[in-house]
């Protein structure tokens, strides 16, 4: 029983980052709302001192090399622990900072016709519940990266479990999110927490 259970959350896990993935990866393919001139590109960031990358195969190299290769070494991992050598859970806890950091390889943000990506995933429009925008000041966990980022914005788009965040450098490209995001929740009929 106790073998069953933990070789089924194995299982589970796999296949939930394995739809993720593939999720991500038929996302880049839409057509991107925003941001769209190299100044928007440079004014948006994931990770400090970092602009995003365009999504698409050529910009996420890193992200959808090590992603397709840990979904490749969990599988085989739970193939030879499970079926060939009969063990389970003192292997697994190698995996664990692994997937704790998978996210952090994508460098992506991007408006989309049918929602938001933002790293590994992918934000449907009506799921969006709010946003806010608060000021990079020096009690902020991001000051100190650049003298831009000090002046700018941490974005966070809070959905009904939880939230994702990017890094606004520019006044301009805020005022345009907050009118982007103004008019998909008019549509969907919620509420901003504040600006």
């Amino acid at each position: 029983m106790y073998i069953t259970v933990i070789t089924g959350l194995w299982v589970s896990i796999l296949l939930f980052l394995t739809i993720r993935f593939i999720r991500i990866l038929f996302k880049m393919r839409q057509t991107v709302v925003f941001p769209l001139t190299e100044v928007e590109w440079n004014s948006i960031q994931v990770h400090p001192n970092k602009t995003v990358g365009k999504p698409d195969l050529s910009h996420q190299k890193m992200a959808v090399w090590g992603n397709g290769l840990v979904i490749f070494f969990i599988t085989v991992w739970i193939v030879v622990e499970t079926f060939l050598l009969k063990r389970h859970f003192p292997a697994a806890i190698v995996f664990a900072p692994i997937l704790w950091n998978l996210p952090k390889l994508w460098n992506l943000f991007a408006f989309l016709k049918q929602g938001i990506v933002c790293g590994n995933r992918f934000i449907p429009w009506n799921r969006l519940e709010s946003y806010q925008f608060i000021q990079i000041d020096k009690h902020h966990r991001y000051y100190g990266y650049s003298p831009e980022l000090n002046e700018g914005y941490e974005l966070l788009i809070h959905t009904k479990f939880s939230e994702v965040s990017c890094l606004v450098t520019t006044e301009s490209v805020k005022q345009k999110l907050i009118l982007l995001l103004e008019e998909q929740l008019k549509i969907h009929q919620t509420r901003p927490i504040g600006m």
